[in-house]
Parts: C-alpha cells; sequence; structure tokens
C-alpha cells in the first residue's frame, strides 16, 4: 500500500536531460498543456481527454491514461484513457492497491516509473498476465500525480508492441504532464469550491429574502389589522347610535384617518415595486417650505400624550427638487420614528433651511434614548426594525432612504449630545 507524505526532494530524480531534437516539441506541448483551463472546458474530464490524446501524440504512444485514488485510497480509478490508434476515449477500469504493492510503492518515491521492458521490470511485472500481455503491452512510462506532498493519481504511458527504451527527454516530459495534470485537479476541485460557495450564498440569499418577506407580512398583516379594527370598531358604534350626531362625525373622521394610514402603507409598499420610481421623484419640483409648513396638523395629529411639536421654518419659499408627495413621505415617516422612539414623551423638531451650499436640508430631531450602534448601521434596510416584533413594517426609515436617493439626495442618522437622535436629509435645491 502506498505511503501518503513523501516529498519531492525524497523522490528518485531524473536524470539530467541531454542534448534531444524533440525536446522543443516536447516543450511546445507543455506550453499549451499548461494554458489549459478547467473553467474554460464543460467539465474536468473533457479537460482529461485533452491533456491524454496530447500525451499520446506526442509521445507517438498507443495508450494514455490518467487514473486517480479513491476517496479511501485503496485503489485508482480511470479518469481517461484515450486509445491513438482508434482515436477512442474510455475510463472507469479500477485497480486495486494492494494487488500490486510493488508498482504503488514505485509510485511513492520515483518521479516516473520507467519500464522500458514492462513484463520483466520489477514494479510492473505484476501487470504481466491481467493487463499487459492481454492488452499488448511492452513498455511503459508512468509519471505521479502529485498534490501537497501526496500521490493524487497518475499518467500513464504504454507503448503497443516489444520493449521500448524511454529517453530523458521523454521521461521529463511525462513527469511534466503529470504535474500539469495536478494543477488540473487543483483548479477543478477550487471551481467545485467556488461552485458550491456560491450555491450556499445563494441559500442564505434566499433565506434571508424569505425572512424578510416574513417580516413585511407581519408587520403589514399587524398594521393593516389595527387600521381595520379602528374602522370597523367605529363604524360598528355608528350603526348602534345613529342619534349621535356628533359622535357619529367624529368616528367618521376617525375611520377616514385610519383609511388614509392605510394608504400611506401600501404607499410605503409600492416606492420599492415602483420600476420608475427614481425619475418620477426626481422630475418633480416643490417648495418644501410650505409643504412642511402645511404638513403641521398632521404632525400634531400624531403626536401622544406628553409629546409636543416644534417647527422651525425659514419663512420664505425653499424651491427643492423633489414632488410635494413624497417630500410629505419623507418628513411623516421620520415623524413617527421619532415619535415611537420618545416614549417618556418630549419634543419633536422639524426644521428645513438650506446648506452652506444651497441645498435643501431637512432636519427632524427627538429626545429619546438614542440609536444603538447595532440600529445605526442598519437603519435604513428594508424590514429592519427596532420594534417588538409584529409591531412596525421596518419599511418607514427604508422609504426615506429610497425618496431621497431617488431625488438624488442624501440622508444620514445621529445620536445627540445628551439623548435623542437626529436625521437629516439634503435635497438637491429646485
Amino acid at each position: 500500500m502506498p505511503v501518503p507524505g513523501v516529498s519531492d526532494a525524497a523522490r528518485s530524480p531524473l536524470r539530467p536531460l541531454q542534448n534531444d531534437p524533440t525536446l522543443a516539441r516536447f516543450g511546445s506541448l507543455l506550453v499549451a498543456l499548461a494554458r489549459l483551463d478547467v473553467h474554460a472546458v464543460a467539465d474536468r474530464a473533457l479537460a482529461f481527454d485533452t491533456v491524454v490524446a496530447a500525451t499520446a501524440g506526442c509521445l507517438g504512444v498507443e495508450r494514455v491514461s490518467i487514473w486517480l485514488f479513491d476517496a479511501k485510497r485503496s485503489g485508482i480509478e480511470c479518469a481517461s484513457l484515450y486509445l491513438r490508434s482508434s482515436q477512442d476515449y474510455q475510463r472507469g477500469a479500477v485497480l486495486a492497491a494492494a494487488d500490486h504493492p510493488p508498482y504503488f510503492a514505485a509510485l511513492e518515491v520515483e518521479r516516473a516509473v520507467v519500464a522500458d521492458d514492462a513484463i520483466c521490470h520489477p514494479s510492473t511485472s505484476g501487470f504481466a498476465a491481467s493487463y499487459l500481455r492481454p492488452l499488448g503491452i511492452g513498455a511503459l512510462l508512468d509519471a505521479p500525480i502529485i498534490r501537497h506532498g501526496e500521490v493524487a493519481g497518475v499518467i500513464c504511458c504504454e507503448h503497443v508492441g516489444g520493449p521500448r527504451v524511454w529517453t530523458q527527454a521523454e521521461q521529463h516530459f511525462a513527469a511534466a504532464v503529470g504535474d500539469i495534470t495536478a494543477r488540473l485537479i487543483e483548479q477543478w476541485e477550487n471551481r467545485l469550491l467556488a461552485e458550491r460557495a456560491r450555491r450556499q450564498d445563494e441559500q442564505l440569499r434566499q433565506a434571508a429574502k424569505m425572512e424578510a418577506l416574513g417580516r413585511l407580512a407581519g408587520g403589514v398583516a399587524h398594521d393593516m389589522n389595527n387600521l381595520l379594527g379602528i374602522i370597523l370598531g367605529q363604524a360598528e358604534v355608528a350603526r348602534d347610535h345613529p342619534e349621535d350626531a356628533a359622535g357619529l362625525r367624529r368616528r367618521l373622521e376617525r375611520i377616514i384617518n385610519a383609511v388614509e394610514q392605510g394608504s400611506d402603507l401600501c404607499r410605503q409598499l409600492l416606492v420599492f415595486a415602483r420600476p420608475n420610481r427614481d425619475e418620477a421623484v426626481g422630475a418633480a419640483r416643490c417648495d418644501a417650505a410650505a409643504v412642511v409648513a402645511e404638513m403641521q396638523p398632521m404632525l400634531d395629529a400624531v403626536l401622544r400624550t406628553g409629546q409636543s411639536l416644534h417647527l422651525d421654518l425659514p419663512g420664505r419659499p425653499l424651491p427643492a427638487r423633489i414632488g410635494a408627495g413624497p417630500l410629505r413621505q419623507i418628513v411623516l415617516n421620520l415623524a413617527l420614528n421619532a415619535r415611537d422612539a420618545m416614549t417618556a414623551g418630549g419634543t419633536l423638531t422639524v426644521a428645513i433651511g438650506n446648506t452652506d451650499d444651497g441645498r435643501v436640508r431637512l432636519r427632524v430631531a427627538d429626545q429619546g434614548p438614542g440609536l444603538t450602534s447595532e440600529a445605526l448601521a442598519h437603519l435604513f434596510e428594508p424590514f429592519f426594525t427596532t420594534k417588538p416584533e409584529g409591531q412596525g413594517t421596518g419599511l418607514g426609515l427604508a422609504t426615506v432612504y429610497g425618496l431621497a436617493q431617488a431625488a438624488k439626495g442624501e440622508v444620514c442618522a445621529s445620536n445627540l449630545p445628551g439623548s435623542g437622535a437626529e436625521f437629516r436629509v439634503v435635497l438637491p435645491a429646485g
């Protein structure tokens, strides 16, 4: 049985090359084979077929084959056998290492097994009855395929006929072909590893998509269920008390408000679905100061007990290269995010003005606990949320980011000194 791990330095070296007219021909083929890349062919077998056919033609032998050890190293299997006279390929034959100890031992210590007379050579004579004589093989030139100091297989050059003296150039050539085959095997294994990694990455991406879809579905279902609950509850009370005109008006207003919130939720989802979102958002214009000023009643309405609103407006038109609708979505989403952060109350500040370079800057600040490092790293990712499971879709800040990017703007967030967080959206001036 072979003993793995014999280094190249411990192998019996080939004799130095003498002047040989075939050297140039061998060298040209070795260069061509060295350029062979398994990534450029359909599979490893095709690369092996190329090697054995080219080697057989160059050496002028009838049979050249590549054999590889099995996983347990109990034997070798033919990966490709080329028959030169018929130009046919075969594969699949198996040789057990235990049946031919001298041969496999020689592969571990020789740079090439050079059997000018294969029937009588001590390393190959064991094949005489079962292999050499039936096939008419008189001489063998076999080079181990060595990877990481271990024999991974062998390339066999078989002369059909009587004995044949293998020249030094042929011996060096066969050893070099074995080295090139080892490189091809390594390329193929690297290709398999890369494909496996790609498949695993694709599976992870698919799992992440499904998880994100689940979070989206759960968040949307939760929000829509709450809105439908409001609508149903208010409608049932109005039905049961038709005589209460003042109460009926309040309930209808709550129903309308719930429907508008549901519509806003649908619009947020459509931001990610519209293929021409960027063109539509960036082509529109509005007076950003006027849009924010008009939103004061809406912003007051979304705040909770203990929370107050502070608007900081320039008192003059502030043209911005964004539509009024997208800007309202940005302001409302940032305001809702700030409201939810201020669980103990506080002031929501919404300020709008110009940057030093003339762009339009929207600033939304809260007096909540601030943002964690994890939140700062993932704030604008779709479906990311710090809220408890089932509360919110995680689309609000992603919508802000998407709309700002579509308008060729920027958005960032930071913690304020003391407490609270601040979001800044910078938009092109109109």
